[in-house]
């Protein structure tokens, strides 16, 4: 089975063993001293033991510990709200039958989550659950693991958040970039657009694999994304417009501003390939002349 993100098979049964922890509440709450939301809160001992246990050694354990211990919170939560939390005049407009109901939900919901769990654990896939106060944080440390595997032991931490800043940024206009495509209605500017994707996503996918590649191809990197965000905004607000010579006249000149714009990017991606010297200057001084031209 092939794991994800270098994730061992070791690792990857310890966090589906430690989502399953959270069953032990049901046989646990048949002794008549202890209810259901107890059961469950006494069960989270398992995934704490566990997330101080491969805190060190693997961090992808941990997290999915911590995701296990708030599913047992979660669960003694919903449990007490079902049995204990309810008020007397609402428990009895509840019928027995609306309360099993509520608690066969819960029960449901922690079974398919289980099944989700252990089948993304399986494959070394990171688990969250719903509303998880541990997502954020383990997911920047993660990117910050990625960045810090790519610089030597002399880097400069300045250095490597210019590089983290760089991807956070790009990213952003790039997404912000598909979210524009999607309003596009000409068929051929679209296609256009589709394939201006794949060239600079594969471009952006060898820059961030290299760092010292991305600060050389930044000023470029920078303009080029920019600048098609602002002309696809731009274009977006023209085809709102009910005048159709206008629309057609944008189409006319965006779609060899999106084809130079094409050329650029896959050239500067070859010129990295082949570690050939570039000058950027020229590079951008070239593409923004050839955007003028053609610009809407």
């Amino acid at each position: 089975m092939a794991y994800e993100e270098n994730i061992k098979e070791e690792e990857a049964s310890a966090a589906r063993t430690v989502h399953f922890t959270s069953l032990l509440t049901y046989p646990l709450s048949l002794l008549k001293f202890i209810s259901l939301p107890i059961a469950a809160i006494g069960t989270a001992v398992l995934p704490l033991f566990t997330f101080f246990k491969y805190r060190k050694k693997s961090p992808y354990v941990a997290h999915q510990a911590l995701e296990s211990t708030y599913l047992h919170v979660l669960l003694a939560a919903l449990f007490f709200f079902v049995g204990y939390g309810i008020d007397e005049s609402t428990q009895r407009t509840l019928s027995q039958l609306a309360k099993l109901s509520l608690y066969i939900g819960v029960g449901l919901y922690h079974l398919g989550t289980l099944g989700w769990s252990s089948i993304s654990t399986s494959y070394g896939k990171d688990f969250h659950r719903i509303f998880s106060p541990f997502r954020s944080y383990y997911q920047k440390r993660k990117e910050k693991n990625k960045i810090d595997e790519l610089f030597d032991s002399s880097s400069s931490e300045e250095k490597k958040e210019m590089f983290s800043n760089l991807i956070q940024n790009t990213d952003r206009k790039i997404t912000e970039l598909r979210e524009l495509s999607k309003g596009i209605y000409d068929s051929t500017t679209k296609e256009n657009l589709k394939t201006l994707m794949v060239s600079l996503d594969a471009l952006w996918v060898e820059l961030k694999k290299s760092p010292e590649d991305a600060f050389q191809s930044r000023h470029f990197l920078t303009y080029t994304v920019d600048t098609l965000v602002g002309i696809m905004g731009k274009y977006s607000q023209i085809q709102k417009s009910t005048d159709k010579d206008k629309i057609l006249e944008a189409n006319q000149k965006i779609n060899p501003t999106i084809e130079a714009i094409t050329k650029a990017v896959g050239e500067h991606h070859q010129k990295l390939i082949d570690k050939v010297t570039m000058n950027f200057d020229v590079e951008i001084e070239v593409l923004q002349k050839t955007i003028e031209m053609g610009g809407i």
